[in-house]
């Protein structure tokens, strides 16, 4: 087991040279990254911490710490230099670090590190202390309510997998991020069409603990991508899970223990807007039983549609509403929805079209291709499409002034649901 904790080494320079941090002083933070090339990697990044403000130390002498520089500070300003050994981590070691509490005390031999958690010095304080009160028989001189909160120390969680024979762990995470183009056609009563290049995340609500070790993805905060419980659902910190849960149980879909996925925009750099959200539900038999769609507007509203899937649906899922909430100035209410969906695979695919008694007037579509979520492609995910967020709210604005230009000419909004959930029966989906 132990195998899945490899270690890097690293070195750190101590020095006062601000040439490694960004160029302007107003932009400069605790910790500051790098990068050289086109295709980044984590092999070609350093992070350099200002210890001042880390440290609360007076500013007037800047000090850094710079792991792994890609230039070397300018002569003179070198205080010191050292070697560590970092803990590495993998998928695989985040797995595993769910059944390390299996070995303590086997042939008399106990670990403990900051590899047990995130790799910090809290870590390797809290592995430490969890040991010594097993091995001791008594409790630490203080309470917390969660005193062992960054790492495991229950029993090991039986592996989804395991390869036969080998006995090396495999993830299986449903979690993947899909690289592809969302494409919109206005059919009328002007014509008007555009492609964008995006990146959308599948999130297993089951997995985001896992995820969240990640070194530039978290959960609840800030990172190069980061997903916000708030963002979604009633924008409350409920558990995601919980409160689509609820909603589900309200509307007479029980789930039991299967599965909630989240096709979304993570937030990059602490901003997002999704227009679309999408989560697909499934029973505890991997069947997936409803999709609740999430639509956002640029006035900061939140309205979905819950459309229970059928048994016999098949690989293509075909689905419609009645529109009930205001999304785009130029469309008007009077509208509905026709859904084409391939649910999560190698593949997904998200298509829209909507339409009024005249037939459609807007077909929408997101076509992905999946990518496993490792550190390599969350960085080579970012160095793609870096200001995608900025991409998406400006590319909302530029074709609003496309289609004004045209001639159409704006909608009144009108007064938002009095529900936020617009449960679609299947006479509703008949009759569309």
């Amino acid at each position: 087991m132990l195998r899945h904790f490899p270690y890097q080494r690293n070195r750190a320079i101590l020095h006062n040279d601000p040439a490694l941090m960004p160029k302007r002083k107003a932009a400069w933070a605790s910790w500051n990254y790098l990068a050289e090339g086109q295709e980044h990697s984590t092999d070609t990044l350093s992070v350099t911490y200002w210890m001042n403000r880390l440290q609360h130390l007076p500013e007037e002498k800047p000090l850094f710490v710079t792991l792994n520089p890609l230039s070397e500070p300018k002569e003179g300003s070198i205080c010191r230099s050292y070697l560590y050994d970092h803990p590495a981590f993998t998928l695989e070691s985040i797995q595993a670090q769910e059944s390390l509490w299996s070995l303590q005390g086997v042939k008399n031999t106990w670990f403990c590190g900051a590899w047990f958690g995130y790799g910090f010095h809290e870590d390797g304080l809290q592995s430490g202390l969890a040991v010594a009160e097993r091995l001791g028989g008594i409790k630490r001189p203080w309470s917390l309510d969660n005193p062992n909160s960054r790492i495991h120390v229950h029993p090991p969680k039986r592996p989804d997998k395991a390869e036969s024979g080998s006995g090396r762990m495999s993830l299986s995470l449903h979690s993947a991020i899909y690289c592809g183009e969302v494409m919109h056609q206005r059919l009328k009563p002007a014509k008007h069409r555009f492609v964008y290049n995006v990146s959308s995340w599948l999130l297993d609500l089951d997995e985001l603990e896992a995820l969240n070790r990640l070194r530039f993805f978290s959960v609840n905060r800030f990172n190069l991508f980061s997903f916000h419980t708030k963002d979604h659902g009633d924008g409350s910190t409920t558990p995601l899970k919980e409160q689509v849960n609820r909603l589900l149980k309200d509307n007479q879909i029980d789930l039991g223990a299967g599965a909630i996925r989240l096709l979304c925009y993570p937030r990059i750099l602490g901003y997002v807007f999704n227009p679309l959200s999408v989560f697909y539900c499934y029973n505890e038999d991997n069947e997936l039983v409803a999709i609740l769609y999430e639509v956002s507007n640029t006035f900061n509203q939140r309205h979905s549609y819950l459309i229970p899937v059928e048994k016999a649906s098949g690989k293509v899922i075909q689905q419609a509403c009645n529109k009930h909430f205001y999304v785009s100035p130029f469309m008007p209410m009077e509208t509905n929805y026709q859904f084409r969906m391939t649910p999560p695979g190698d593949k997904v695919a998200v298509l829209i079209q909507q339409t009024d008694p005249e037939g459609a007037i807007l077909n929408a579509t997101f076509t992905g291709q999946r990518i496993e979520i490792t550190e390599k492609t969350i960085t080579q995910t970012f160095w793609r499409h870096p200001l995608m967020t900025m991409k998406v709210i400006a590319g909302i604005h530029w074709e609003a002034l496309q289609l004004w230009r045209k001639g159409l000419r704006i909608q009144p909004r009108p007064t938002p649901p009095e529900h936020r959930i617009s449960l679609v029966q299947q006479t509703e989906m008949n009759s569309l």
